[in-house]
């Protein structure tokens, strides 16, 4: 068997693919090779600009993933384009802090509408249009695993990712499809940005991200892509319902 990390005439789905990591990976699969790639985001103007950098290959659908119309309309249009799924990054999350004394009841549902409920509803609906021997990835965090004081809600939903692809993994290993989690630790991307932090204050807190990683330095959308990749292809044939940190030891410090 031929293992290498091309994409050619595969078709791939990334949600949170506006921007960040998800914007990343999704120009990764393109310059592996993929066929066509839809890009699912709720920032339409995100969208068209991802979609602008990789071609005609992309197609945008504009979703929200706490809502199951949502991706019931998704599965929709990937039915009618009518080329199965040979891979999916499952990647749009929110963060915020919910410290316990106060957070409120709307930002406690909302993070696990998003994190938790889309996963399991985005998978569900998608899973007729994807094809017996494809590799699903879920978008965790170090967090699940990690203590992050003051954003425990957070946390607990990337558990429930954690989770999610060890079931999954079981579920659908009758059809061969692999189902994994990856954690990513510190990395440098837009979401830090909506935490609504002054810029040298934000560049504080990154910098003290680093110095909490073995290899001393925050990680980049790009490094968390290629493990995407990995996870995707060939080369991970037999791996399936693990959770892979791209965290730089975060883990371990």
């Amino acid at each position: 068997m031929k293992l290498n990390l091309d994409f050619t005439g595969r078709h791939v789905l990334v949600t949170g693919a506006a921007s960040g990591i998800g914007r990343v990976t999704a120009n990764a699969f393109a310059a592996a090779g993929a066929e066509s790639l839809w890009l699912v985001d709720l920032d339409e103007a995100g969208l068209a600009a991802a979609a602008a950098e990789i071609g005609p290959r992309a197609q945008t659908f504009a979703a929200d993933v706490s809502q199951v119309a949502s991706h019931q309309a998704l599965a929709a249009r990937v039915a009618e384009a009518g080329t199965p799924l040979d891979a999916l990054f499952l990647n749009a999350g929110i963060f915020y802090p919910t410290p316990l004394a106060d957070a409120p009841e709307a930002g406690y549902d909302k993070l696990f509408a998003v994190n938790v409920k889309g996963l399991f509803f985005g998978l569900q609906a998608l899973l007729p249009h994807v094809r017996d021997g494809a590799s699903v990835v879920l978008c965790s965090s170090v967090a699940a695993q990690y203590v992050l004081p003051g954003y425990s809600v957070y946390s607990a939903t990337k558990a429930a990712v954690n989770a999610y692809a060890r079931q999954w993994a079981h579920e659908l290993a009758p059809r061969r499809i692999r189902v994994n989690s990856l954690s990513p630790g510190p990395i440098e991307t837009p979401i830090f940005a909506k935490l609504g932090l002054p810029q040298e204050q934000l560049d504080g807190f990154m910098g003290s991200l680093g110095q909490m990683v073995l290899l001393g330095r925050v990680g980049r959308s790009e490094e968390v892509a290629a493990a995407v990749l990995f996870l995707c292809s060939d080369l991970a044939s037999y791996i399936t319902g693990i959770d892979l940190p791209v965290d730089g030891g975060y883990l371990a410090f």
